[in-house]
């Protein structure tokens, strides 16, 4: 079987630690745990690894947040694969900081990464949110998630989260699929 994990961010130096970014910096720890450089190709930074049994592909998109459908869309047609074979990674607002939900399809919250691979693949793939808590009033969102994480954030609750999820992200494939009972394993791994 062959799966995808997509972490949504925007590339560049400048960009790296957004509270936007926390998908690619989960993919680039997962690259570091299994010692792999990603090469560019649909527009993306792509590694293949294994994970279990199954042929896993770690992308990046390197077009910006709102233009992530594209590159994701190529690869998955490249290789014939099922949207419902893609995990996404990405920040989520509703959430408060350091807290993770799995979900298989659904809204976009208005979360523009979202919403363009919405529009290119549809709705109904895997989607790993993690809290990024909300600034408070909607006017202040686009400079929230455009800002570093605090210090205190990253050392308290997002350098362990990020190591939790790349040590447990196995938890989440079965042989053939993401499922219900691997969700539930991997969910309480990453909140002891």
């Amino acid at each position: 079987m062959h799966f995808v994990i997509a972490g949504l961010g925007n590339p560049g130096a400048q960009y790296q630690f957004h509270r936007h970014n926390i998908g690619f910096l989960i993919i680039q720890a997962l690259l570091a745990k299994y010692d792999i450089t990603p090469k560019a190709k649909h527009n993306a930074l792509i590694a293949d690894i294994k994970i279990n049994n199954s042929k896993v592909t770690l992308i990046m998109p390197q077009n910006y947040m709102n233009r992530s459908g594209a590159p994701i869309a190529k690869l998955l047609n490249f290789y014939q694969i099922p949207p419902e074979n893609l995990l996404v990674i990405h920040d989520e607002l509703d959430l408060p900081s350091g807290a993770v939900k799995l979900k298989f399809s659904g809204g976009t919250a208005g979360h523009n990464g979202l919403k363009d691979i919405g529009n290119h693949i549809g709705k109904d793939y895997w989607r790993l949110r993690i809290g990024i808590n909300h600034p408070g009033h909607p006017a202040q969102v686009s400079d929230y998630v455009l800002s570093n994480f605090n210090k205190a954030e990253m050392t308290d609750i997002f350098i362990p989260l990020i190591a939790d999820i790349r040590d447990n992200i196995d938890l989440l494939l079965g042989d053939d699929n993401f499922s219900t009972d691997n969700n539930r394993a991997f969910l309480e791994k990453i909140s002891q």
